[in-house]
């Protein structure tokens, strides 16, 4: 059965604990021994071999959808069923209309650390072939409480990370989207920045990372609350992830075009799997 069935049946007889083992009951069951979670990196099929493309969206409040339920994920969601059948959104988190697969790794108020100290889990739980990460608001928001000074540095660690426990993945790094605030806004521009040159040099050691620039996608009338996209700014973002998941299976799949060298490799010393 499709996966998203499963997934809604439950919820719609609102049995939440059983709508998050549908997963594990349809045959995707992984194994929790502590020597398993701890020390193994995920072997999995690449996306080019994926029956069902599993899809974790992961960061903040964004992710989650504030101010509109579901966030880009509703749009996303309708699109990528149009073209990509099957297609499961996996998390541990699970917001948004019941019409959409609900399931996200959208952490409300958290920053890039709260990222890096939970992934190892949620990457091993969910297996996903493609991680949308964008992350790093809160970071630009509250500076002093997070370090503004080593966000890039986080930031590259967590890339490095999931690369390092899931070298088949995809990940796609967004910039930071685009914020009223001016200071808090010229932050988020320095640390898109950051981002662009991470995922550029990760990408050049033959991870498999590419970048979306947010922060170009979204303007200041795109926000709902000065930080938050209105539901017009929320399918900007789904547009361009979107895009972007699109245009990396054309180039990874298309026999005709070169892909990434294969990543079937031991990761760089600097990559932990551990944090």
């Amino acid at each position: 059965m499709n996966t998203y069935l499963i997934k809604l049946l439950f919820t719609l007889l609102g049995l939440t604990c059983f709508a998050k083992a549908a997963v594990p009951m349809a045959g995707w069951a992984l194994s929790t021994s502590p020597q398993i979670l701890q020390l193994s990196r995920l072997q999995q099929e690449s996306v080019c071999d994926a029956t069902t493309l599993r899809i974790m969206p992961l960061g903040d409040s964004i992710t989650h959808g504030a101010t509109v339920p579901g966030g880009y994920r509703i749009r996303l969601w309708e699109r990528l069923l149009f073209d990509l059948p099957m297609v499961d959104l996996v998390g541990s988190e699970v917001n948004g209309p019941v019409t959409i697969d609900g399931n996200h790794e959208g952490h409300p108020g958290k920053a890039i650390q709260f990222i890096r100290e939970g992934v190892r889990g949620w990457l091993y739980a969910s297996r996903p072939h493609i991680v949308l990460l964008m992350v790093g608001t809160n970071d630009v928001l509250y500076p002093e409480a997070h370090d503004f000074a080593g966000a890039a540095a986080r930031l590259d660690a967590l890339v490095g990370q999931i690369t390092a426990i899931a070298p088949n993945s995809e990940v796609i790094v967004a910039s930071v989207p685009t914020l009223q605030d001016p200071i808090a806004n010229d932050r988020a521009r320095h640390l898109s920045q950051d981002v662009q040159a991470i995922v550029d040099r990760r990408a050049d050691q033959g991870r498999r990372v590419t970048f979306v620039d947010m922060h170009r996608v979204l303007e200041v009338g795109d926000l709902a609350d000065g930080v938050h996209p209105n539901a017009g700014g929320y399918n900007k973002m789904a547009d361009a992830w979107y895009t972007a998941i699109t245009t990396l299976l054309a180039e990874r799949c298309n026999p005709a075009v070169e892909t990434v060298p294969s990543t079937d490799v031991a990761p760089p010393v600097e990559d932990s799997l551990f944090n």
